[in-house]
């Protein structure tokens, strides 16, 4: 896929340089940073995306959203992110219930 194939995939990034959340700072900022790198991962290292996607899937998530039009693998670079900074807990509930809530 190209670049703008993959950025139109994205709800936050729209392949601005500049992050226009940032003044505001908060989960839409996070969300804009993590869809960017998804779109440079997806171009340049599909190592990091595959093991994202292997604890995505490890996690039974394979098959939740599928129908939402968000591709697996950017649900999986955010199921990643939150585990970073939300590891405690029952984190696969907690994330569903975040990404219900931005997604």
């Amino acid at each position: 896929m190209t670049r703008e194939e993959l950025i139109k995939q994205c709800r936050y990034y729209t392949g601005a340089e500049k992050n226009p959340f940032e003044i505001e700072g908060g989960t839409k900022a996070l969300l804009f940073g993590y869809e960017e790198a998804w779109v440079r991962f997806m171009q340049s290292d599909k190592e990091y995306i595959n093991s994202c996607l292997d604890e995505y899937i490890k996690n039974g998530l394979k098959d939740f959203k599928s129908d939402d039009n968000i591709p697996i693998t950017l649900k999986a670079i955010l199921f990643n992110r939150f585990c970073h900074w939300n590891g405690y807990g029952d984190v696969v509930s907690d994330f569903k219930e975040w990404y219900n809530k931005y997604y």
